[in-house]
């Protein structure tokens, strides 16, 4: 009956250690939430102010090609007010937090890295 009583302590221990551990990394997860959405709402702001800088250059030259840019800007800041709401949000992972939209044409992969199709040609 003593050694179970002695392990019985031990475990009782260990799982008092644990739920100490628990706790510092929810808090710890905590601060990094509200870290990440405070870094994803600066970068809300910015993008909103490049718009609108882009909006204003527009009526100088090139204005498809600016407002087009105001456009994903725009969307790049919407993205990020999401994300930064699902990060102050109380959910457990995972947040579905959204990627933003890729600016430019999509990168070109060297020929070296292309895959090989045997046989039949590739559809597209």
């Amino acid at each position: 009956m003593t050694n179970d009583s002695a392990r019985l302590g031990q475990l009782q221990v260990t799982l008092e250690n644990a739920r100490a551990r628990a706790a510092q990394l929810l808090a710890r997860s905590q601060d990094l939430r509200v870290r990440l959405a405070e870094s994803a709402s600066e970068v809300a702001e910015q993008a909103e102010n490049m718009a609108t800088i882009l909006e204003v250059a527009a009526g100088r030259s090139d204005a498809k090609r600016r407002l087009s840019l105001a456009a994903a800007e725009r969307e790049i800041a919407g993205v990020e007010r999401r994300n930064a709401a699902r990060l102050l949000g109380r959910g457990d992972p995972p947040l579905g937090l959204e990627h933003v939209p890729r600016l430019g044409p999509p990168p070109v992969v060297p020929t070296a890295f292309r895959p090989v199709h045997f046989g039949s040609e590739p559809e597209g």
